[in-house]
């Protein structure tokens, strides 16, 4: 990696009249405590949370962002140190790719006109020294490649956040690299929209005042983070009763109906092509169409105790062994409070109460 004499950011740097953000000013060193970078998070909206307010964050909605804002921390985990760990070798191999020069930014930005929107920027893109670019880093699993591959544009969410660093930071253009299935890297380049910039201003600024300002907290959303989210908020107390408007409870039950109807029937349309593709099939595991395979139905699904034990009765003993298993019963007789907190709560809804 190009190793700059003068960083970007630096005081050298600015003196020098080598602005890292036109339309923006740093409001917090990059060697700031977590705690005091938490609090500058918290104090405005940045790059990751404008896809959460948008919808375009397939693991997380706004509801994750206003719960952030109030002083919610998710705990890390092994997928965001390995993303920060591996944010150099990207950006690596992003210098080898493209032959452009990256540095560190100098640290948090605040734009000049409106100081809740914020950037938090992987690394700046310097073109004979100067920063030209935000440059937004990704690591893609295997599984998640094929939405990179082979499209002329990042997907939605990676794209987004590039759009809004351009936006707050002023500049023409950004970059998305990702590194996919730890092997390959593939590089986008963003032009800067100024229709595109307005309207995130406008939809983010409208969302800061509404639920920040106003303190208005956005309904939950159907993501999966969404439920784990809820989840990890509250801590259950099996005997407690929460008293709701009959009127509140009579529009969610009724949806909650309607929508449930509507999968049933799905899911029974579902059911019914993979029957009359199960049925093609036959005894054969594999159904081609011209020169590519078109569904296979193959053994390859869980192993079934109850058929092994039904069909094969006289090998049962032999492939029977003794594993070492949490005593749950025992757990919930002898410390029920541990064993509530170690159980998933499932949501029932009654055909009839009110």
């Amino acid at each position: 990696m190009t190793t700059m004499t003068v960083p970007a950011g630096s005081i050298e740097a600015q003196a020098a009249g080598r602005p890292d953000a036109p339309t923006a000013r740093l409001i917090l060193p990059a060697g700031a405590s977590r705690e005091e970078w938490l609090t500058v998070r918290r104090a405005g909206i940045g790059g990751s949370d404008v896809a959460r307010i948008l919808g375009l964050d397939e693991y997380a909605g706004a509801l994750r962002v206003w719960e952030e804002k109030a002083g919610y921390e998710e705990p890390s985990n092994d997928r965001m140190k390995w993303g920060t760990r591996l944010e150099g070798v990207i950006a690596e191999g992003f210098e080898e790719e493209t032959g452009l020069v990256t540095a560190i930014p100098a640290g948090t930005f605040a734009h000049l006109d409106h100081p809740w929107a914020l950037a938090n920027i992987d690394r700046h893109v310097l073109e004979d020294g100067v920063v030209v670019a935000p440059l937004e880093l990704k690591n893609k699993s295997e599984y998640v490649a094929r939405k990179w591959e082979g499209s002329e544009e990042a997907p939605d969410s990676p794209a987004i956040q590039a759009h809004w660093y351009t936006a707050v930071g002023g500049y023409s253009h950004s970059y998305v690299a990702a590194l996919l299935g730890g092997n390959r890297l593939t590089v986008f380049r963003q032009e800067r929209n100024e229709e595109l910039a307005a309207e995130l201003f406008r939809i983010c600024g409208e969302w800061w005042q509404r639920h920040i300002v106003e303190g208005v907290r956005p309904k939950a959303d159907g993501l999966k983070g969404t439920k784990d989210l809820l989840a990890a908020l509250y801590d259950v107390k099996p005997e407690a009763v929460k008293e709701i408007p009959l009127s509140e409870a009579k529009e969610l039950r009724a949806r909650y109906a309607s929508l449930s109807d509507q999968t049933k029937e799905l899911e029974r349309q579902l059911e019914e092509v993979k029957n009359q593709m199960r049925d093609c099939a036959g005894d054969d595991a594999i159904v081609k169409a011209g020169k590519g395979m078109a569904w296979k139905w193959s053994p390859t699904g869980k192993f079934s105790d109850k058929t092994f034990r039904e069909k094969y009765p006289a090998l049962v003993a032999q492939y029977t062994t003794t594993v070492r298993v949490i005593d749950s019963a025992r757990l919930k007789a002898e410390k029920p409070e541990i064993h509530t907190k170690c159980r998933a709560r499932v949501l029932t809804v009654p055909a009839k109460e009110i």
